[in-house]
């Protein structure tokens, strides 16, 4: 075996032993809060046309807020580039914002 299999089967080694450790637990419990790999896998291929669906609207969603936040922000920055005065008095601001991470600023 060369070394570099032998390394990859090691990488694989740690998430299938979690994976078989969650079944184990998940066999001993009895509630449906806490479902094993097994049903998890099949819960996604039987609802594979809805998630494609939905992950499909959530890609064009975030194509669509990327394409709106270029036409504004590049001539923005191109404005305030030239304009120093205005790029003065709002770097502090802009600063501010740019530390906020993004789920904090979805919302609003």
């Amino acid at each position: 075996m060369t070394p570099e299999r032998r390394t990859a089967l090691l990488g694989l080694s740690v998430p299938l032993a979690l994976l078989a450790f969650w079944q184990v637990l998940a066999w001993g419990q009895t509630t449906p809060l806490f479902p094993g790999p097994a049903k998890v896998a099949v819960a996604i291929w039987a609802n594979a046309p809805v998630i494609l669906s939905e992950l499909g609207v959530t890609l064009v969603r975030a194509a669509l807020g990327f394409v709106l936040a270029a036409i504004l922000m590049i001539p923005l920055g191109i404005f305030l580039g030239r304009v120093r005065i205005l790029g003065v008095i709002l770097s502090p601001l802009m600063d501010m914002l740019a530390t906020l991470p993004p789920p904090a600023i979805i919302p609003l």
